[in-house]
């Protein structure tokens, strides 16, 4: 089970909500995360009804989103030497 947030730094009013991943893999991508965000993620080993303390909390970010469009008034320049 992977639990995932964005962290108070980025979203700006405290911790939000976690939300989880079930999953029987060993390595998951996270879909539908936000750009430009930090998030704090965690694992736990589920099997029947038992189930291990949750991992410590690994923190990373997600990149910048593209720009959606083509540079604007750009002047170009011949190089001479």
């Amino acid at each position: 089970m992977v639990q995932y947030r964005g962290t108070s730094e980025t979203v700006g009013f405290g911790n939000e909500e976690p939300r989880y991943l079930n999953t029987t893999e060993m390595d998951v991508i996270v879909d539908n995360l936000r750009p430009a965000t930090e998030y704090e993620f965690s694992v736990k080993v589920i099997k029947g009804l038992k189930s291990s303390d949750w991992s410590l909390a690994a923190v990373n970010s997600t990149f910048p989103q593209p720009s959606q469009s083509y540079p604007q008034d750009l002047t170009l320049m011949a190089i001479t030497s």
